[in-house]
């Protein structure tokens, strides 16, 4: 029995609701008061078999392939292309909404001068997953932008100050893959992190990465050293740009260096965290 759609006698029949099937033959003549009587006509009504004759299978099928839930896929499965779930967005705003801002000078100062501080509102609610896999599609690497129907766009240093409200000048990025033992010394130079800790932290990312939660925990633990070493203040002093750096790195990979992983991010750019009053 197939599913149809069907229009019998002007009134729709439900999709869900089986074809009832018309009736081979004469079509039952009705008299009408005042008329002559009709008379019988051997075969169907011309009228009879262009409205109601039966519909070929293909007409009235319907595809009924989006309403059968996927099969369930477990973690051996090879999953093909087609299969694959649709590109995604990563939304970390609420990670940075979390993280503590002190409200004294130090850090209100530095990070207002840095012009980093409206990426803390950069985010989303929702987005249309049609639309993101419609721009994926439409993205030609040979030349860095959108082939749309009415033309070619792409996004330029304006789009992203416009949207981020960042600077766009300054000196450009440049640096290279830094090895684990690189990223250990820049994790316990830079943030304070026991070396022990360090060591297992790229291990376990095995690059020179951290994640998130441990780069959030060294922040709390910088963040209230501050408070435990007042009237010390060189010792004082180095652990407010530690905790600064810290809040910087979280912030940056989070809003603008976001990759696949959603998970944690790379040391290497702690290297242009160096001076804090400079970022």
């Amino acid at each position: 029995m197939h599913v149809v759609s069907q229009v019998t006698d002007g009134a729709a029949v439900p999709r869900d609701v089986p074809a009832r099937p018309v009736p081979a033959g004469p079509s039952p003549s009705v008299p009408i008061e005042g008329s002559s009587p009709s008379v019988p006509v051997e075969g169907p009504s011309p009228s009879t078999t262009s409205s109601r004759r039966p519909r070929d299978d293909a007409e009235v099928t319907i595809n009924a392939r989006s309403s059968v839930p996927p099969p369930e896929l477990h973690e051996d499965d090879e999953v093909s292309e087609p299969d694959r779930e649709p590109q995604k967005f990563y939304n970390h705003s609420r990670k940075i909404a979390a993280l503590t801002q002190p409200g004294e000078a130090w850090f209100q100062d530095v990070f207002t001068t840095s012009g980093l501080r409206d990426l803390c509102q950069v985010g989303f609610q929702t987005i249309h997953n049609g639309m993101l896999k419609t721009f994926a599609e439409r993205w030609h690497l040979e030349t860095s932008s959108f082939h749309l129907p009415h033309g070619e766009i792409t996004i330029t240093l304006d789009d992203i100050a416009g949207l981020l409200h960042i600077s766009i000048r300054g000196i450009l990025l440049s640096h290279g893959r830094l090895t684990k033992e690189g990223a250990r010394e820049i994790l316990t130079g830079d943030l304070g992190v026991v070396p022990e800790d360090a060591l297992e932290e790229v291990e376990r990312t095995r690059e020179a990465h951290v994640i998130f939660h441990f780069l959030r925990r060294q922040y709390d633990v910088e963040l209230l050293a501050t408070h435990d070493v007042v009237g010390d203040d060189d010792e004082e002093d180095i652990y407010k740009q530690r905790a600064l750096r810290c809040y910087f790195l979280y912030l940056l990979d989070t809003q603008l260096f976001v990759d696949t992983s959603s998970s944690y991010t790379d040391v290497v750019y702690l290297t242009y965290l160096s001076d804090t009053a400079c970022v």
